[in-house]
């Protein structure tokens, strides 16, 4: 289940765009795990929906000779864009 991010009130009252990079593990469970924020724009205006979203997402976990291993370094890029 990946559930995005929700576009944070506040900021799209104010009018704000941007975007987010993340980096994060992928346990042997699928489980997301050390959430790390790369960088975004405006600063900090998403991190805390994206990292909310992301500790709530499952993947099919990676395998090695057919057992199930952590996969670090996945990155994620978040738009948060205006609908016109």
């Amino acid at each position: 289940m990946r559930d995005g991010p929700r576009y944070p009130l506040e900021v799209a009252m104010a009018g704000f765009e941007g975007v987010i990079y993340v980096r994060f593990v992928v346990t042997e469970t699928g489980e997301v795990d050390d959430i790390e924020i790369v960088g975004g724009f405006p600063p900090g205006a998403f991190n805390e929906v994206v990292v909310d979203a992301l500790e709530g997402w499952r993947y099919d976990p990676a395998t090695q000779d057919g057992v199930p291993v952590r996969r670090s370094g996945v990155e994620q890029r978040f738009d948060y864009r205006m609908q016109r």
